[in-house]
């Protein structure tokens, strides 16, 4: 399964808003309080969905932008396209089983272990221990 990017995700539910929903999200981007950066009128005047994506993604980061994008269509009022977008992020979020490998710390640790178990065992082998009588 192709997982789509942030950065389409992003596109295609500000593509399904109609004129008057586009220029209230361009306005709650806008007008937006909070963390983050902040966004200006020229950042977002006249931006098609495209560029707004893009301009979502760089300003709050791959992770940010599908949560800023989420909050703001529900604050506008376009909670179904919110839900749409917040599936679709999950599910992007979600790693697969087929398509992970497992995280470097793990292998790292991995041959930490074994390392140190060989280790242990050389020295070992160069004392006898006696039981305590």
């Amino acid at each position: 399964m192709v997982v789509p990017s942030t950065r389409r995700l992003i596109n295609e539910a500000l593509d399904d808003l109609k004129t008057d929903e586009l220029a209230s999200f361009r306005t709650a981007l806008r007008e937006r309080r909070g963390d983050g950066p902040r966004v200006r009128r020229t950042d977002v005047e006249d931006k098609s969905p495209l560029q707004l994506s893009e301009l979502l993604v760089q300003k709050f980061r791959m992770d940010g932008a599908v949560r800023v994008t989420e909050k703001l269509l529900r604050d506008i009022g376009c909670m179904q396209t919110a839900a749409e977008l917040e599936a679709a992020g999950v599910l992007q979020a979600a790693p697969t089983e087929t398509n992970s490998p497992p995280p470097p710390e793990s292998r790292h640790v991995s041959r930490s272990r074994v390392s140190t178990q060989q280790l242990l065992l050389s020295s070992c082998s160069h004392f006898h221990f006696m039981p305590n009588v």
